[in-house]
């Protein structure tokens, strides 16, 4: 496995306090979302505001939380989530694949997908995105679909 994930879903619907920016923290690329992506949030305990530019620079062995917050534009009774790594040589690799907790959200909601991080040093020094898609699996229907790049530095 590529990097190694310590999964803590946390999919709530509470209205989050600061929803300045629109595309939050780390700059993504959308690859078709329905929903309305709020931002992805990556931080350490230590420090906040990790990365505030691209390609977001990692540590290798430490924990990251990464949180994608999105306004879903449908209700799903069962929705799961997926992490890809693509490198820059257009190989990918699905990293974790998982129902999210109950599986159900409703539209016009605001939820925040929350998980833990922590890449090796497999990747060190190379430029690669990490895909984040948040779906209904049964029609395909895709909430969520972002890339975002990353470097092991």
């Amino acid at each position: 496995m590529i990097l190694k994930v310590i999964v803590l879903l946390c999919i709530t619907g509470n209205i989050l306090a600061n929803q300045s920016h629109p595309k939050g923290l780390v700059d993504v690329n959308d690859c078709g979302s329905r929903a309305l992506f709020v931002r992805l949030r990556v931080d350490t305990e230590d420090d906040p505001t990790t990365c505030g530019t691209a390609p977001c620079e990692l540590q290798p062995d430490t924990p990251y939380s990464m949180n994608i917050d999105f306004i879903a534009s449908a209700s799903h009774v069962r929705v799961t989530w997926r992490l890809t790594v693509i490198l820059s040589d257009g190989s990918e690799e699905i990293v974790l694949e998982n129902l999210i907790g109950s599986g159900s959200i409703e539209e016009g909601q605001l939820y925040t997908l929350t998980y833990v991080l922590t890449p090796n040093a497999v990747l060190q020094g190379q430029l690669f995105d990490l895909r984040l898609e948040i779906y209904e699996a049964i029609e395909n229907y895709k909430e969520v679909c972002i890339d975002a790049p990353f470097t092991i530095v």
